[in-house]
């Protein structure tokens, strides 16, 4: 069989739920996957952002970027944001 990649790996990130507190702390886990579908290595940016509704217009802000590397073992990585 030959499978032919078009992405080199996919991500996948999770946290308890899906909507927090502005302050609020909370865990996130990131996990990559190589085209195969295996743990793998890789650099990764994750960045938190603030949904905002500005004069009735809903937008996205900034509020934290963190650079992560997944373990090549697991293809996880983890990290508390406060």
């Amino acid at each position: 069989m030959f499978v032919l990649a078009t992405q080199g790996f996919s991500l996948a990130v999770e946290t308890g739920r899906t909507i927090f507190l502005s302050g609020e702390s909370f865990e996130v886990i990131v996990k990559a996957l190589n085209a195969e579908g295996k743990p793998a290595e890789q650099d990764v940016t994750l960045q938190v952002l603030e949904q905002t509704n500005v004069n009735g217009r809903p937008g996205e802000r900034l509020v934290e970027e963190h650079e992560l590397k997944t373990d090549g073992e697991t293809g996880q990585s983890r990290l508390t944001i406060k």
